[in-house]
């Protein structure tokens, strides 16, 4: 339901778009984890009553109850259709495809733009939303954020929620305990923060990776090829780029070390109880990903606003499995569920396995 929600609002904010700026380009949109998103160009400046008019337009269509259709088109009819509405983002999106090929549009009103379902049978449908920022990207590039709820006040409950949790998650608290500074959308890494992730990396390699020797190779074949040599799990470390842009902060995935090992099948079974015990110990309610897909298995957390992350995943290589750890997205999350300092097993004067 939350998702047919969120994508209708989407769609819905798009329109307002065209609406209230003359001129805009639209890039696409669609719905995130706890709201909705639209990309779009506009080659002038915008005023700080520019979010609220989007969203007094975006109630102005509801209280018009514009029909919303979602239809199928070839892809030649529908690129023609875009170029006819100076609409060119669109129609741009659609040269890669063959001429027949079936893509969804979304029509509100006069308003067309492409967009995948599933999506509310009426704008009416959309009772609470609001427009959280309109962050500039760069070269005239913005990107508008909302969120929306079945009800206000369920609206009302997620905004409370959203504005504890900016001063409550991960970045707030490293930047507290000296991790960290933020500059911009960015952090730089303190001696103390650094000292951590290496902790934590001690911690999970101890726990997870007991009589695994260490290589490094820019190659995966050849740690391959090596570990049946060996007949022993090899592990190394992925590089970061620690540039955490986005609305996830430390998650998103240009901000990961990923510790990875290689696996032999034989010791699969066990792997799983050892990956469920540390997840455990590390205090997370983790649930399993993609059951159903025999060659993937992912475990995942969720952050304090109810999003849900990865933190180690586990994919069928040939005759090996790899498992990979997100070793900044566990300790973010770690962050987020500490009260005050950090676990004393994180400082490197208390090395000890928990």
């Amino acid at each position: 339901m939350m998702t047919h929600l969120r994508r209708t609002a989407a769609v819905l904010a798009a329109a307002s778009l065209s609406d209230v700026l003359p001129g805009i380009e639209l890039l696409g949109g669609g719905d995130t984890q706890t709201g909705f998103f639209y990309q779009f160009f506009y080659p002038h400046s915008l005023v700080p009553e520019t979010p609220h008019m989007i969203e007094e337009q975006m109630r102005q269509i509801v209280r018009e109850k514009r029909p919303l259709r979602e239809m199928e088109m070839v892809a030649c009819s529908a690129r023609e259709l875009f170029l006819k509405s100076g609409h060119p983002a669109a129609a741009e999106a659609l040269e890669d495809l063959e001429p027949k090929d079936l893509v969804s549009v979304i029509k509100i009103g006069k308003f067309i733009d492409l967009a995948e379902g599933p999506f509310c049978a009426e704008v009416e449908e959309v009772k609470a939303f609001q427009i959280l920022a309109i962050e500039p990207l760069g070269d005239q590039e913005y990107r508008l954020e909302g969120a929306a709820a079945t009800n206000k006040d369920e609206l009302k409950a997620f905004l409370k929620k959203r504005a504890r949790y900016v001063k409550e998650n991960h970045l707030a608290k490293g930047l507290k305990l000296g991790l960290w500074r933020i500059l911009g959308p960015r952090i730089l890494w303190l001696e103390k923060g650094l000292e951590t992730r290496a902790e934590l990396l001690f911690w999970l390699r101890e726990k997870l990776m007991r009589g695994a020797r260490e290589v490094a190779a820019a190659d995966l074949s050849l740690v391959a090829q090596e570990t049946f040599l060996q007949k022993k799990p090899l592990w190394w470390v992925l590089h970061r780029v620690a540039d955490p842009e986005g609305e996830a902060g430390l998650m998103e995935e240009v901000c990961q070390s990923y510790l990875e090992q290689l696996v032999f099948p034989e010791n699969l079974n066990s792997l799983l109880q050892t990956i469920e015990e540390t997840l455990m110990i590390l205090g997370f309610h983790a649930f399993l990903c993609s059951e159903e897909q025999k060659d993937v298995k992912e475990w995942s957390v969720e952050d304090g606003l109810g999003r849900s992350h990865g933190v180690i995943a586990l994919t069928s290589s040939g005759d090996l499995w790899r498992m990979s750890i997100g070793v900044e997205r566990i300790l973010a999350l770690l962050l987020e569920r500490t009260a005050g300092d950090l676990p004393p097993w994180l400082k490197k004067e208390n090395r000890t396995l928990t």
